[in-house]
């Protein structure tokens, strides 16, 4: 299956409306920071107190899951993480801004890496990558 069609099909098994995906697509918020105000995020709502690269809201789930909203849910990056991990890497700040963008989408949509097999992880993983090329590709945007 084309990695569009996979990002299509999470999208329409997440859009609220029931809708077909190609008549309109769920909001997305994404927020870039520092690391102190993800460090403030990371630590009110996961108890963890430190930085993070990138964190997930998904405005179908929790408290006010299942409401009928238009909203995928937020993404928040850091965007110096994201620049010492680019380091690291070896690659451009915008290629790991755009690599945790499709991480923080694919959480939205029901993947996970933490706390599930390693089947589960590595099809995190495998999705991650095949999204982060196609948007490359096709939608040249690095």
């Amino acid at each position: 299956m084309e990695a569009g069609k996979i990002l299509l099909s999470a999208l329409a098994s997440r859009n609220p409306s029931g809708k077909n995906p190609n008549d309109r697509y769920p909001e997305l918020s994404i927020l870039l920071t520092d690391d102190s105000e993800i460090r403030e995020l990371n630590s009110k709502f996961r108890n963890k107190d430190k930085a993070t690269d990138v964190l997930s809201f998904s405005m179908t789930e929790g408290e006010s899951g299942g409401v009928e909203i238009a909203s995928l849910g937020d993404v928040v990056i850091s965007v110096e993480t994201a620049r010492d991990q680019a380091s690291e890497l070896g690659v451009s700040l915008a290629d790991e801004l755009l690599r945790l963008l499709v991480h923080g989408v694919l959480h939205l949509v029901g993947y996970e890496h933490e706390d599930v097999t390693k089947e589960k992880a590595l099809e995190m993983e495998r999705r991650e990558q095949e999204l982060f090329e196609f948007l490359v590709q096709k939608l040249k945007l690095i």
